[in-house]
């Protein structure tokens, strides 16, 4: 009896010690469990911190991008509403002119409108009355010698000295004769007629 006792007892520790270490390993199973489960957690929070970092990444990069074609679209329908400024010269007045007749040395007869302002010698040039103006109006010859009618003659400027030294040198000079470069048109010389002397042409 004795020995069935002791053998009895030895046999309840050692079911006693298995337990306790089937206990242990079951604890350290779980303790790894849920290790693992904390860690997977953890990993789950962190990937989702990068995914919502990278959602708010793309959501700003997204409203950029919307900005910007919100801007475009402003940008692109003020041009539309706006109305288009469209340069216009505008309408030039028409200078004024008075008629005047220039008679050439053959008869033929030229009656133009010259525009107020101008000399004599442009006028003819522009309206193709042959008188010739070799110096272009700059007082260096007697090429542009009319004669005038005596009482239109004395309504002009009083010639300077120069004028009156190159009309020295011009054929068929009367006591009526100016250079047509130095007489400007003007309202009052309104149907005049003046004569190109045979020389000048």
């Amino acid at each position: 009896p004795q020995s069935t006792r002791h053998n009895d007892t030895t046999t309840r520790r050692h079911d006693d010690t298995t337990t306790r270490r089937r206990d242990h390993n079951h604890t350290n199973k779980l303790s790894k469990t849920q290790d693992r489960r904390k860690s997977g957690y953890d990993d789950f929070k962190f990937d989702k911190k990068n995914l919502l970092i990278i959602s708010s990444s793309e959501q700003v990069q997204e409203n950029c991008f919307d900005d910007q074609q919100r801007q475009r679209s402003l940008i692109c329908s003020s041009s539309a509403a706006a109305p288009v400024e469209t340069t216009t010269d505008e309408p030039t007045t028409k200078a004024e002119t008075v008629p005047i007749t220039y008679i050439e040395p053959h008869g033929a007869v030229h009656e133009v409108q010259a525009e107020i302002g101008k000399n004599l010698l442009t006028v003819a040039h522009e309206n193709n009355v042959d008188l010739e103006g070799a110096c272009g109006g700059e007082l260096a010859c007697s090429t542009c010698h009319l004669v005038f009618e005596k009482e239109v003659y004395d309504r002009l400027p009083e010639k300077d000295e120069e004028e009156d030294d190159m009309l020295d040198l011009a054929w068929a000079l009367t006591d009526t004769s100016r250079l047509g470069c130095q007489i400007c048109v003007t309202k009052e010389l309104a149907g005049i007629t003046v004569q190109i002397p045979e020389d000048d042409v």
